[in-house]
């Protein structure tokens, strides 16, 4: 009934899941769970992602959605936290489909693999694939801009919300999950 991974403003987020889920003492006391995130405002977020270019999700293929405004927006941050001296081995990238990760790293590839001030995140990776895993900071894409999608299913809501420790940025239409 208690947790010691995240934040217990992060926590929340998900304790509705879990009836009496309390905190341990570490996240309430130890110094990492207390301090600001470098350079950003919230512990979480959502940023609304409008059509970037005109377009929001595609399907080049056959289940092969593709978010660009979200991948280029959350490449964009993850540059950020790098120059505001984040680790990249402490953030991960999550998204809810196979080709919006394979999107997110070739963005990752084209703007922040060759360079040492960038690098690569921890892993870029799906929601599915990340689970049993955590890091400091993860930042979530959920592609879709027509549907709810992949993430209605609240076994992958609750994954993709109780990764992080410290910080969790997700990207996507607000208007789909109001």
């Amino acid at each position: 009934d208690l947790q010691g991974r995240a934040r217990p403003t992060i926590a929340d987020l998900y304790s509705w899941r879990y009836k009496n889920l309390g905190n341990l003492a570490n996240v309430l006391t130890d110094t990492k769970y207390l301090k600001a995130n470098a350079g950003l405002t919230y512990d979480y977020q959502f940023i609304d992602v409008d059509d970037f270019e005109g377009q929001g999700e595609s399907q080049p293929t056959p289940h092969f959605y593709q978010n660009l405004g979200e991948a280029e927006f959350i490449v964009a941050l993850f540059m950020y936290m790098r120059l505001c001296g984040i680790p990249a081995a402490k953030i991960s990238i999550l998204s809810t489909y196979n080709g919006q990760k394979s999107l997110i790293r070739d963005v990752i590839r084209q703007r922040c693999a060759w360079n040492p001030l960038f690098g690569e995140p921890s892993k870029v990776t799906t929601v599915d694939r990340f689970q049993g895993q955590q890091n400091d900071f993860v930042l979530v894409s959920l592609v879709r801009t027509q549907h709810v999608g992949h993430i209605r299913d609240v076994r992958r809501l609750i994954v993709t919300v109780s990764r992080a420790r410290y910080g969790l940025y997700v990207f996507g239409r607000f208007s789909i999950f109001e």
